[in-house]
């Protein structure tokens, strides 16, 4: 998980993010996201 943060294309995290959130609360899914990035040490990238 922790490669796939670091080395996916952002229009592809974004991408997931988008499919992902149809069966979300709106803003959830990023919510969940950057602190599983987070508790696994990945860096941020910037949007």
């Amino acid at each position: 998980m922790r490669v796939l943060l670091e080395e996916a294309a952002p229009a592809i995290m974004e991408g997931l993010v988008r499919q992902v959130s149809q069966w979300a609360k709106p803003g959830k899914v990023e919510q969940n996201l950057v602190k599983l990035a987070q508790q696994l040490g990945a860096p941020e990238k910037g949007a």
